[in-house]
């Protein structure tokens, strides 16, 4: 939430951001390269990773109103609380209608639980489905989805920010 003294340091930034490239780099198996290379694993996923750069800046404008707007000491609460309700909105950009492979009703396109088990989480999980199934051909579409994501996450933070004045 938006308070003046939460979020030292524009960890809301470094949160948002850590976490998109964490789960971006963490889609690809880092067990040891001859295994990747025994099931045929060649996933290019550069343009997932360059549209992270765009959340990147997105997120330092969003930091930089935030403490600009705080910094000012006209904090209207009226004004606080749409922010407020923004930011919260923000894990919208994550939602996919279609749903995730074989599960319609699992929309979160971040963080899913497994299919194969149902127990443990899988960060970027309609990436990670064409990994594990070693069937990649659906891959660049799904890239695609998770680029449309990024960007969405993007604009609706260039949107907060533009409600601080």
């Amino acid at each position: 939430m938006l308070t003046d003294d939460g979020d030292p340091g524009g960890l809301l930034r470094f949160a948002l951001l850590y976490a998109v490239i964490f789960a971006v780099l963490w889609i690809i198996p880092t067990k040891k390269p001859e295994v990747a290379a025994q099931r045929g694993l060649t996933v290019d996923l550069s343009r997932l990773v360059e549209t992270t750069r765009e959340l990147d800046d997105a997120a330092a404008a969003l930091v930089a109103a935030r403490e600009r707007w705080l910094g000012s000491g006209e904090v209207d609460a009226a004004k606080a609380e749409a922010v407020n309700r923004a930011l919260i909105g923000l894990e919208k950009a994550w939602l996919n209608d279609r749903g995730l492979q074989g599960r319609p009703w699992s929309r979160s396109i971040y963080v899913s639980p497994d299919p194969f088990s149902g127990y443990a989480s899988w960060m970027l999980p309609g990436l990670r489905y064409e990994i594990e199934t070693d069937d990649r051909a659906d891959l660049p579409g799904w890239e695609r989805v998770y680029i449309g994501a990024i960007r969405n996450l993007a604009e609706r933070m260039r949107a907060v920010a533009s409600m601080m004045p």
